[in-house]
């Protein structure tokens, strides 16, 4: 054959699917997805998890459903209007729920290193252990260091 070589379309399932095709890198290990580790809840705490994340999106971002365009009627509430330091927020719903300050800034920490949208704001610091644990409501706004 003489000339220059001739391109063809090829689709990549085709070329993925075909024997000869191998992987010039190691696959991944298998990890279980979120999604799949919460089918697995049975109802009643599939609904504590979604009330507990509907809390914790609404002290970041003032929704519950975590953003105005999904605003439930009434959002956002008085205390959870932007410009509202989030420490505030921390101990206005630690009181709606009867928990501890600390616990709100546990629960944020862990969703921020769980790579979960913040909402902005200042609010404990990733890896936070002890520091969330001594948090009196501080004037700063932020969860002690």
């Amino acid at each position: 054959m003489a000339g220059p070589p001739k391109l063809r379309q090829v689709d990549i399932s085709v070329l993925l699917a075909h024997p000869s095709t191998e992987m010039s890198t190691p696959s991944p290990a298998e990890t279980t997805t979120s999604a799949a580790l919460l089918s697995g809840l049975a109802r009643e705490d599939d609904d504590k998890q979604t009330v507990k994340v509907q809390h914790l999106q609404e002290v970041l971002t003032g929704y519950q459903l975590g953003d105005a365009t999904l605003a439930l009627d009434g959002e956002p509430r008085a205390d959870y209007l932007p410009g509202i330091p989030l420490l505030h927020r921390y101990a206005v719903k630690a009181a709606e729920l009867g928990i501890g300050v600390t616990t709100i800034c546990r629960w944020t920490a862990r969703s921020r290193r769980r790579g979960r949208p913040s909402g902005g704001g200042s609010g404990c610091r990733q890896g936070v252990g002890a520091s969330c644990r001594r948090a009196p409501v501080a004037s700063s706004g932020r969860c002690p260091r």
